[in-house]
């Protein structure tokens, strides 16, 4: 048994959580010889059944696959749907297409696709996903019909990011742990849910209150997780005074506690608190995995150096 293996209660044909050798090296086409040998080399992690198997947690699998920049030959294999052949041009407007044609699951798949291809989650949110519900905000200006198609085409992206989402490995239980929602009479769920895999994709622990919070449960959140950064996603472009009056109080709280606020979406620009200490305008869920990025890197060192002391 390597150093990177260790020894689970895993079962050969769990919920498909755990593949095979065999099922990981069709799945990529190679031989199971030089799958077994890639375990063994440390460039790929497996666990051991209780009678000694090897086995690959998904997640493992899904982070080999995009660190080597591999093309899946079946990726059905791995439990990933597959994209059809007309959506699989490199553009962000077959995600919206498939949202609203309601296939929820070429959506995820084409999702799927672009995440092994290598796309983290903070630019498929600012690319195809952010670009889509865009254009099914704007639907309900034309029509009546616009509303009904704007709530299934949500629908089935939230359907979509999550099961993204699930693909991510365990976060390391020492790490950080990041607060987000939407304030007050904001509705929007979409960008919360965006902002937290993105925290979480950055190695964060995540916990997303949702759409509408009030300043009372924001803070009732912080006391329970004790977060170091705070999120917060406001979609409207002109936020009502109470979320102004909520956030800049909970600015003034957190900048006591040495935590920090992260505002972003296109009401973050409006709230009065750029420029402040501990206050973080984002424009981009790019600049926000940076940010976060950023955080965990400085952590890890001030932790060697004290080690090092």
């Amino acid at each position: 048994m390597t150093v990177l293996e260790s020894q689970v209660n895993v079962q050969p044909a769990e919920s498909g959580e755990f593949l095979s050798p065999k099922d990981l090296a069709d799945a990529i086409g190679v031989s199971e010889s030089s799958l077994k040998r890639w375990v063994d080399d440390g460039r790929l992690v497996a666990v051991r059944t209780a009678g000694g198997h090897r086995r690959i947690p998904l997640h493992e699998a899904v982070r080999f696959v995009r660190a080597q920049r591999l093309q899946l030959a079946r990726p059905e294999l791995l439990g990933v749907p597959t994209v059809p052949a007309e959506t699989s041009a490199p553009t962000n407007e077959p995600f919206l297409q498939l949202l609203l044609a309601e296939n929820a699951l070429a959506a995820r798949a084409w999702l799927v696709q672009r995440y092994l291809g290598g796309v983290g989650f903070a630019a498929l949110s600012d690319g195809p996903i952010r670009g889509a519900m865009t254009h099914v905000g704007e639907l309900w200006k034309h029509s009546e019909r616009g509303i009904m198609v704007e709530h299934r085409a949500t629908d089935i992206a939230i359907q979509a990011l999550s099961y993204l989402r699930s693909l991510l490995p365990p976060v390391a239980d020492d790490a950080w742990t990041a607060l987000g929602f939407t304030p007050s009479g904001d509705p929007y769920l979409m960008p919360a849910m965006m902002s937290a895999a993105v925290l979480a994709e950055a190695g964060w622990h995540d916990r997303n209150l949702g759409p509408d919070t009030p300043l009372s449960a924001v803070l009732e959140a912080v006391e329970t997780y004790r977060p170091k950064l705070v999120m917060c996603a406001l979609s409207l472009e002109e936020p009502g005074e109470i979320a102004r009056h909520e956030l800049v109080e909970l600015a003034n709280k957190l900048g006591e506690r040495g935590i920090y606020l992260v505002l972003g979406g296109r009401g973050a620009p409006a709230i009065d608190l750029i420029g402040r200490e501990h206050v973080l305008v984002v424009a981009s869920m790019v600049e926000l995995s940076a940010f976060a990025r950023g955080l965990g890197a400085s952590r890890a060192v001030a932790a060697q150096q004290a080690a090092e002391s």
